[in-house]
């Protein structure tokens, strides 16, 4: 239980979500199921600058492709 809830908050998912997810993809055989693209979350106040907040793994996709 204590991996499962490291890896859900490592993924940003609630433990009902991961094993939502890890039930899905047992149950398709093991095919990682698609992701879907999303915006980048931003950080900063209104009248400052808006900063994208990026996780290593997409930081990662953006410099090496």
């Amino acid at each position: 239980m204590r991996r499962v809830k490291v890896e859900s908050a490592r993924e940003g998912k609630s433990m009902r979500e991961y094993f939502v997810m890890a039930l899905e993809l047992k149950l398709d055989g093991g095919k990682t199921p698609a992701r879907a693209r999303r915006e980048p979350p931003t950080v900063g106040s209104a009248d400052g600058p808006i900063i994208p907040v990026f996780s290593s793994e997409e930081l990662d996709e953006v410099l090496f492709g």
